[in-house]
């Protein structure tokens, strides 16, 4: 956003009267949003979430991986909505939660997910969105604790990410929290490009 439609922007809400309980998007731009809404409010923010966008350059597929990847169905319902939760809670406690059950049933019956099996058995998750304007975006990706560091996370975030392309999708993007370095890691190595940092604050 330009910088200044930012003040424009913060000036409108404030003007409102509005309450805000914080504010996310490119780290620039919330930057600028947060210094003019001290100005008119007199309330300061504090950074939640620092994350990094990536888009995809040209993906490889990693090489290796136990296991292949299929779509979710109405029989995963219960691992998919207990796997939300738990990615909820390890990446996003700050954010609303929902009914997990509720959530899952949606992308399944929307084909956006996808899990990695071993001997049959779901070992890691990723969603992927249907394309908007050209655009998919890839998430939640989500492996166990006791499964990770076997590359089934690379190898589902890949073929969600094929999915996209095989849907239409003319670019695919995925947002990672900056202070896990090893998702920053394994998304680069298939393939994925940074493109802007982003951070979500809370007001205080």
């Amino acid at each position: 956003m330009a910088p200044g439609a930012v003040i424009t922007l913060a000036d409108a809400v404030a003007d409102a009267g509005v309450a805000l309980p914080g504010v996310s998007g490119e780290a620039g731009t919330v930057e600028a949003f947060a210094a003019r809404w001290q100005e008119r409010t007199g309330h300061g923010s504090e950074i939640r979430l620092r994350q990094r966008m990536y888009v995809l350059g040209e993906l490889v597929s990693p090489a290796g991986v136990a296991g292949d990847s299929t779509r979710a169905t109405a029989a995963d319902l219960d691992v998919v909505a207990r796997w939300a939760e738990a990615f909820h809670e390890e990446a996003q406690p700050e954010a609303p939660g929902q009914d997990w059950h509720d959530w899952a049933r949606l992308r399944i019956d929307a084909g956006q997910l996808h899990l990695w099996r071993v001997d049959g058995m779901a070992v890691a998750m990723a969603g992927v969105s249907a394309p908007a304007s050209g655009v998919a975006r890839v998430g939640p990706v989500y492996t166990p604790p006791e499964r990770r560091r076997c590359g089934y996370g690379s190898g589902v975030t890949a073929t969600a990410t094929a999915a996209a392309i095989a849907d239409g999708a003319d670019d695919v993007v995925l947002y990672t929290d900056l202070a896990n370095p090893t998702s920053n890691a394994i998304y680069q190595a298939i393939g994925y490009r940074p493109d802007h940092d982003a951070e979500v604050r809370s007001f205080v």
